[in-house]
């Protein structure tokens, strides 16, 4: 989960000019915050609770980019 969340992360990143963090940067937040909660409860088993923080944090901040620049570009018509 959490290289999928990071995965999932740098293509919103990536695709952000094109409301890519809506449709990526959700389902990053999402899959880190499983990751995340995987990570804490049995650390013998899983890993990667950094990587799935990263994730989370890039789908937060290009889903809230992407939400700027489509409402911004709703009140520019």
């Amino acid at each position: 989960m959490p290289y999928i969340a990071l995965s999932l992360g740098l293509a919103s990143a990536v695709l952000v000019c094109c409301y890519g963090g809506i449709w990526l940067g959700l389902p990053a937040v999402v899959t880190g915050f499983i990751g995340m909660r995987n990570a804490d409860s049995d650390p013998g088993q899983y890993s990667g609770r950094g990587l799935a923080v990263a994730g989370m944090v890039l789908g937060i901040i290009t889903f809230l980019a992407s939400f700027i620049f489509l409402i911004f570009g709703l009140l520019a018509r």
